[in-house]
């Protein structure tokens, strides 16, 4: 399974807690995926972007989109409030965790259940 991550501080794209993300990801053990940043799509006339989207593909069984959601879960819990992650499977399907709002059993839920879906 493939998803894109994005994340937002107050509504805006936010390089630094993307990067914040990734260095979380990297450093989790055991780890079934495979997590890059994607750098944004740049626009005519302009002087690049700035990384917007994680690029993460799990590999096949259902333990990796478990264990790639609590490790999200934990990320957003370190979280001051106004910073909120999306992730976006290739069929735009999208998952949104806030830190606020700290929701993590849903998102674990969700996105657990389509891993599982996927290794059909």
């Amino acid at each position: 399974m493939e998803l894109l991550l994005s994340a937002e501080f107050e509504g805006q794209p936010d390089e630094a807690e993307l990067r914040s993300l990734l260095d979380w990801l990297s450093r989790e053990s055991p780890r079934p995926w495979r997590a890059e940043l994607a750098p944004a799509v740049q626009q005519p006339d302009t002087m690049g972007g700035w990384a917007d989207t994680l690029h993460v593909a799990l590999g096949a069984g259902g333990a990796g989109g478990a264990l790639l959601a609590h490790s999200l879960s934990a990320w957003i819990r370190t979280r001051r409030g106004g910073v909120r992650v999306s992730a976006r499977l290739p069929d735009g399907t999208e998952f949104v965790i806030d830190a606020e709002l700290r929701d993590t059993d849903g998102f674990v839920t969700r996105l657990t259940g389509v891993a599982d879906q996927s290794d059909d």
